[in-house]
């Protein structure tokens, strides 16, 4: 008798890593590539718009390698607040109920927080954020 696998359930938390990953395989699909790079050239075209240098326009689908990057990075660094979630969730609810709407709501902002955090810790982002605010 052949080994049998247990099946994988999907995920069943609401997270960012799961909306990360449901975009990046989109992504790859035929509708989805469309899609993707006709609203990044747009962007681009908008960013790069320039009444006195209408050539900057040609510049308009590198903005198709800086969302894909994004995306890229997003998915990366979804995994570890993902990762923060499960490990929130496990010491605070044992077990954590996906079925309970306040688990679920719960689980979303524990990966939010992993998420913000993730990304300062890799550094990614503009490094000198001070900036913004007025001292």
């Amino acid at each position: 008798m052949a080994d049998q696998l247990p099946l994988q359930d999907e995920h069943p938390w609401l997270s960012l890593g799961k909306l990360s990953h449901w975009a990046w395989e989109k992504l790859f699909t035929r509708q989805g590539a469309i899609v993707f790079c006709a609203v990044s050239i747009a962007i681009g075209m908008y960013w790069y718009s320039d009444a006195n240098k209408p050539w900057m326009i040609l510049f308009s689908p590198l903005a198709i390698i800086v969302f894909g990057f994004f995306l890229f990075l997003a998915g990366i660094v979804a995994v570890f607040g993902d990762s923060f979630a499960d490990w929130a969730m496990e010491k605070m609810f044992y077990p954590p109920n996906p079925k309970n709407p306040f688990h679920q709501l719960l689980y979303f902002i524990f990966s939010a927080i992993g998420f913000v955090l993730a990304a300062f810790v890799l550094n990614i982002g503009d490094p000198d954020v001070r900036g913004y605010w007025h001292h």
